[in-house]
């Protein structure tokens, strides 16, 4: 995190993304990030970032 902060994880993010052929059910492709990881994440890989 951040300057050594930790936060809450709120949302789940998938490693490989569905449109990359990640499986949505699969544990193995899940990962909990906070809002703002999960954004930036999400953005930079063509998705729309919540």
């Amino acid at each position: 995190a951040k300057d050594g902060k930790t936060v809450v994880a709120t949302e789940v993010d998938h490693i490989i993304p569905l449109s990359k052929g990640g499986d949505f059910w699969s544990e193995g492709n899940h990962n909990s990030l906070c809002k703002s990881h999960h954004s930036s994440k999400t953005a930079k890989e063509g998705g729309f970032g919540k």
